[in-house]
């Protein structure tokens, strides 16, 4: 961009290829905002999109006149006016791109371009998944948890059981019925828990939205427990799980952070997934305990591809 094929600088900056993919990208930012330069530069602060959600940087945005004249097949905008607009795409959308993106992409094929803090769909993780995880360094025997995402409101959601001690209460057939259901609340697990026999130990329930990029899910629980407001913080690194993957989400290794408050107490574990499809593993596998040991170095810890691959094996092998 900006030079001919000898190296000198022209005196247009843009090739009419980048011309054409402007205006495609310009109009499709305008497109999946449901909006217009008027619009925004009317409202300024009070500008929404399609979504109702706020339109941000309309600062970043040339003057109307320019920003109609975008629109026009022999408008050829200058690099301070390129510069611009993408600024103002990068304070909508995610991920981030770069004015060379916007002259040289179809953003309209980046299944991941999105709202930014809203997160894309993927439906290949929905599911059910048995979780396994050790929370206490003094007990070296992973306890397990139910992981359900599902869809509600157009939402991914997901709804996470932990404190489960024991293979017999890890296949119960009234909590694997639960999570059965086609989406879970916090009222069906507290009907769940009640009809329990007394003196079991008791299980947590969290529920939160699930956000999906191109390589991560991350969630954000919360328990909603009035004498323990108890939150767990769960990232899940998807890299060997592109998007041109179309099968369902088989499992991985997660790192997962809890918090209470009553009293102070802050967690931080591994947890492992496996789709429910492929079965579960016993609590007393010592395959399980070694893969979720955490791994330091001293100066920090780390969840490495060589630990998630083991642990998808570990999912593959349940397949077989």
């Amino acid at each position: 961009m900006g030079e001919d094929k000898k190296g000198s600088v022209r005196k247009n900056p843009l090739t009419d290829s980048e011309v054409r993919l402007f205006r495609a990208n310009y109009e499709f930012m305008w497109r999946e905002l449901g909006s217009s330069p008027y619009a925004v530069l009317h409202s300024k602060d009070l500008a929404y999109t399609v979504k109702n959600i706020p339109i941000q940087g309309w600062r970043e945005l040339p003057s109307y006149a320019i920003c109609f004249a975008c629109f026009r097949e022999d408008y050829t905008p200058t690099l301070n006016v390129v510069y611009k607009i993408v600024s103002f795409f990068n304070a909508n959308f995610s991920p981030s791109i770069s004015p060379w993106q916007f002259l040289n992409e179809d953003l309209s094929k980046n299944a991941n371009v999105r709202y930014k803090g809203t997160s894309k769909y993927d439906s290949r993780f929905i599911g059910t998944y048995n979780c396994f995880y050790i929370s206490s360094n003094t007990d070296a025997t992973p306890a397990a948890a139910l992981l359900k995402v599902y869809l509600r409101d157009n939402v991914l959601k997901a709804s996470l059981v932990t404190g489960i001690h024991s293979d017999e209460d890890f296949q119960e057939n009234a909590l694997r019925e639960l999570f059965r259901k086609d989406t879970l609340t916090k009222k069906d697990f507290d009907e769940f828990h009640a009809s329990r026999a007394p003196g079991n130990k008791r299980y947590y329930y969290f529920e939160g939205n699930a956000e999906v990029t191109a390589s991560s899910v991350l969630i954000v629980f919360r328990n909603f427990e009035e004498d323990d407001a108890r939150k767990l913080v769960f990232t899940l690194n998807t890299k060997r799980f592109p998007a041109s993957r179309k099968d369902p989400y088989h499992g991985g290794l997660a790192f997962a952070m809890t918090t209470s408050d009553n009293p102070f107490d802050t967690r931080f574990y591994q947890m492992g997934l496996i789709n429910s499809k492929h079965g579960a593993y016993s609590l007393q596998d010592e395959k399980i305990a070694k893969l979720l040991k955490l791994r330091s170095t001293g100066k920090d810890i780390r969840l490495t591809a060589k630990a998630d691959d083991a642990w998808y094996k570990l999912a593959l092998d349940l397949m077989n």
